[in-house]
């Protein structure tokens, strides 16, 4: 029988921000973060909600995912993936277009 994960484990807590109380993490039995409070931002600085919208995979010839991407219906918001040896290796911020 496999031990406790650490997500079990840190999924008993909840982490408190000490420099902004109101910005709260826990840690849920699936081993999502899930952070309340925290305002997601593109690469201007604007806030944006990814969550809100269906996004949009583009492939590479190699079939990786090239870009996920978004639309509020005015503006675009796209994320790059960068990989070595056919492992993800960055994300991009959220891009406007």
């Amino acid at each position: 029988m496999a031990g406790p994960t650490l997500s079990r484990f840190l999924g008993l807590f909840r982490m408190r921000d000490a420099s902004d109380p109101s910005r709260v993490a826990a840690v849920s039995s699936d081993g999502a973060v899930k952070v309340e409070g925290v305002t997601l931002r593109d690469s201007t600085g604007g806030a944006i909600s990814p969550d809100r919208y269906p996004q949009t995979l583009t492939y590479n010839g190699d079939g990786t995912v090239n870009t996920v991407s978004f639309t509020d219906g005015t503006y675009t918001w796209t994320q790059t993936f960068t990989y070595t040896a056919g492992k993800v290796i960055g994300i991009s911020a959220w891009v406007q277009s």
